[in-house]
């Protein structure tokens, strides 16, 4: 992904974040960029954990969704 279109998608982010400042919206990452970049990993690594399952998000319309607290809960539980 070029660096224009990683700001748009950061943009779009905290735009989605930002409406109602806190609650589910606040807790939603939009596409596997926001979520690569949560996790501190690769952004294609992130593709392939998300293509294969491996990490906790829904496809809608093309896009990548997660839960920022839900990706945490898992990654903690599974070094537990």
């Amino acid at each position: 992904m070029d660096c224009e279109r990683l700001k748009m998608t950061t943009e779009v982010t905290e735009a989605r974040a930002g409406k109602d400042g806190a609650g589910l919206a606040s807790d939603l990452l939009w596409g596997a960029a926001a979520i690569a970049t949560e996790l501190g990993i690769p952004r294609r690594k992130a593709f392939y954990l998300l293509e294969t399952g491996r990490i906790r998000a829904k496809k809608l319309g093309g896009l990548w969704v997660g839960s920022r607290s839900g990706l945490h809960e898992q990654f903690r539980g599974s070094v537990d």
